[in-house]
């Protein structure tokens, strides 16, 4: 018996192998384009203090931080921050408008501008704040 052996041209091959390539590439794309606009929708960044869930970096003055949430919802602070220190103030709801005591983080500025980051569960803000000594 004599089995006549054919196979794939070596150009079917390359071709076969090129469209799986650009398939693959095609599909890799979506889901990471998905994938990061998942992750930008679960937290939102802004640097000037006000963002679209409406929460409001107001001011510092003395000791103590002033924020405004103007969305009709509650959010729970994480963390706050002061220049990177921790000012350890955690689980604390903000409805309408709220001062927090953060002198323990400002014992170790001089400077009367600081950078002010505010974590919450809907989002991180972060602005330079003004620091009044009244």
């Amino acid at each position: 018996m004599i089995f006549n052996k054919k196979g794939l041209s070596a150009v079917v091959v390359v071709v076969l192998f090129l469209l799986v390539a650009i398939i693959s590439v095609i599909g890799f794309g979506n889901w990471y384009s998905s994938f990061q606009t998942n992750l930008q929708s679960d937290m939102e960044i802004e640097n000037d203090g006000v963002l679209t869930n409406f929460l409001v970096i107001d001011r510092i003055v003395g000791d103590k931080l002033y924020l405004v949430n103007k969305a009709e919802v509650n959010k729970t602070i994480q963390g706050i921050f002061v220049n990177g220190v921790d000012c350890r103030i955690y689980d604390e709801n903000i409805f309408n408008i709220k001062s927090f005591n953060i002198s323990s983080c400002l014992l170790e500025f001089s400077d009367e501008d600081v950078e002010l980051v505010v974590q919450t569960n809907k989002g991180i803000f972060k602005k330079q704040v003004y620091i009044d000594k009244k």
